[in-house]
């Protein structure tokens, strides 16, 4: 056998064996630095494929919890990271990741657990990422996945608060001087129903993180909303559709924007209401007056306007003397028009 065979087969079996033990080798290690890397989340990955022809691997079964608590807050099913070949020819070595079956639980426990002093989410963030993703990210592409708030939402049970589908992407994820903005969209569906859509900016080479969003919901069912609304307020809603609009923009950890929600063919007061309370039986008379004042006659619809912005204090302030304008003029000339305004952008402030 020719020397160059040999070496030619020495090198293919070195290959095979890299390829065999290196994924065990390298998940051990991972999952080590990923259990002890914060002293609140902890991150565990079930397994790891190595592609070496594609140059690419795989984790598999990816999971994260909060470890005082030990819940469960994020389940990935595959996370597949590539190299952005299109990106070599412009002489930059990044990678495209894509993300299938994310599932992610927003709840008080793990907010609670993030604002902890030894929590640091965004560092500690920024650490689990460049140890999973050690090569800079030029595309991220979200499919299949969901979004649950139902524990925000006071509903520890309601397992339908969610919204679910979730197909996005984000673009120019590693930014440059020169190209500043990563671009984002969203869309997916909320109570298994109504869809909802979301694009925007990221602007990473600032500190902190400049963003921007659009958002729209369209068709929510508003009877859906009523064992929310009857602990908060309590409020009900015995028909009616919602769609909602925002604009929000985040400059220097500053927020402002407003948010436009559009009822439609709306109804709060049932012939059979028990009011079980002085405040309940309040609400109930402020909406049937709401529906006479500021609804439009044709279609029973009503809109109003909602700016807010961060104030001195850091908290969210909502410009309340701006509302009822917009609603009353909503309701006799039907001023106020659905849809993004596009007077928000970062480019603009």
């Amino acid at each position: 056998m020719k020397t160059k065979t040999k070496l030619a087969l020495a090198f293919v079996a070195i290959l095979v064996v890299i390829r065999i033990l290196a994924p065990a080798i390298i998940l051990k290690k991972l999952n080590a630095h990923l259990a002890g890397f914060s002293p609140v989340y902890f991150i565990h990955i079930a397994d790891l494929d190595l592609s070496l022809i594609r140059g690419a691997y795989r984790f598999e079964g990816v999971t994260a919890q909060l470890k005082e608590k030990k819940t469960d807050f994020l389940s990935v099913e595959k996370i597949d990271v590539s190299v952005a070949w299109r990106e070599l020819f412009r002489g930059r070595i990044l990678t495209d990741i894509d993300v299938e079956a994310a599932d992610f639980t927003l709840s008080r426990e793990l907010i609670e657990g993030s604002r902890a002093p030894t929590a640091e989410p965004e560092a500690k963030a920024r650490d689990a990422a460049a140890t999973l993703f050690p090569v800079r990210i030029e595309r991220i592409v979200i499919r299949d996945s969901s979004f649950h708030f139902a524990q925000l939402m006071g509903d520890p049970e309601g397992k339908q608060w969610r919204i679910s589908s979730i197909e996005g992407s984000v673009v120019n994820f590693t930014s440059t001087p020169n190209v500043p903005f990563a671009l984002y969209s969203l869309n997916g569906t909320v109570l298994d129903s109504s869809s909802f859509k979301a694009v925007g900016k990221l602007n990473r080479q600032k500190t902190p993180m400049q963003w921007e969003l659009d958002a729209e919901i369209r068709e929510f069912d508003l009877v859906a909303a009523n064992p929310i609304l009857k602990r908060q307020v309590p409020f009900t809603f015995t028909k009616g559709k919602l769609d909602a609009f925002a604009e929000v923009i985040s400059v220097d950890g500053k927020m402002k924007g407003y948010i436009k929600p559009f009822f439609k063919k709306v109804d709060v007061v049932a012939n059979k209401e028990k009011f079980v309370s002085l405040k309940h039986f309040a609400v109930e008379i402020i909406g049937a007056l709401a529906n006479l004042v500021m609804r439009k006659s044709d279609d029973k619809s009503t809109a109003v306007r909602v700016p807010f912005a961060t104030g001195p204090d850091g908290g969210l302030k909502v410009e309340t003397s701006r509302i009822l304008p917009t609603a009353i003029q909503y309701g006799f000339d039907g001023g106020l028009q659905p849809g993004i305004e596009d007077q928000i952008n970062l480019e603009r402030n």
